[in-house]
């Protein structure tokens, strides 16, 4: 009995050990750095309320590009002859607790950030239309130059 209890403490030692491994994302505790944020992201993925979203060639094409205070979005939509023509949009913005802020009072919660090779940038955000809260999951790798 005493064997057993010992070899049933280990594992649950082991379990814990590996269960509270520190990674590289952002969660409740911790507070992005605005140092990290910095630089130009390229979309990889998008969903709506869970569902994945098939991307285009133009919208492959979509920035975000962050400096220290100013957000630009480079819109690339699909236009004649199947050329994309491409749109910005630039505005301030705040950074506080995860949250990006934009001059217009929009929301936006940096769901996660991998510092890793390449960087990943996880956003989401919501929008409500005919009364229904749409929630927009994208995904962001940092481009490297």
């Amino acid at each position: 009995m005493k064997k057993l209890t010992t070899n049933l403490l280990i594992i649950l030692f082991i379990s814990i050990s590996f269960s509270c491994s520190k990674d590289n994302s952002i969660d409740d505790d911790t507070t992005l750095n605005i140092g990290s944020l910095l630089g130009v992201w390229k979309l990889t993925a998008s969903s709506q309320n869970g569902i994945n979203y098939k991307l285009t060639e133009c919208d492959l094409l979509d920035l975000i590009i962050f400096d220290e205070t100013n957000i630009i979005y480079v819109y690339n939509k699909s236009g004649k002859g199947n050329k994309c023509s491409v749109q910005t949009l630039n505005k301030s913005y705040t950074l506080r607790d995860n949250i990006i802020t934009e001059e217009d009072g929009t929301e936006i919660t940096i769901q996660q950030l991998f510092i890793t090779e390449p960087s990943s940038l996880i956003i989401e955000f919501e929008e409500v239309s005919d009364n229904e809260i749409i929630i927009f999951r994208e995904t962001y790798i940092k481009k490297q130059y």
